[in-house]
């Protein structure tokens, strides 16, 4: 994936999914995946600016979405 060659665009990315996964499992985490979601943008626009897909940016979207909902807590919690 030509996303995560550029540390300007990989170290966002990487930021947020260790934010949203950490926003994710703690209940009153919603600050850092806020904190998440941001260095998703932040991730996105450079990967845009410096010419990668879009559907490589939609498959990152994508992940994180998943990481951010919580899926491993389970459905009772």
């Amino acid at each position: 994936m030509t996303i995560f060659q550029s540390p300007l665009t990989a170290l966002p990315l990487l930021a947020a999914a260790v934010l949203s996964v950490c926003g994710a499992s703690l209940k009153r985490g919603h600050i850092l995946s806020f904190l998440g979601g941001l260095c998703w943008a932040a991730g996105t626009v450079s990967a845009l600016v410096e010419g990668a897909a879009l559907d490589e940016v939609l498959i990152v979207t994508l992940a994180l979405l998943l990481a951010s909902t919580g899926f491993w807590r389970g459905a009772g919690r």
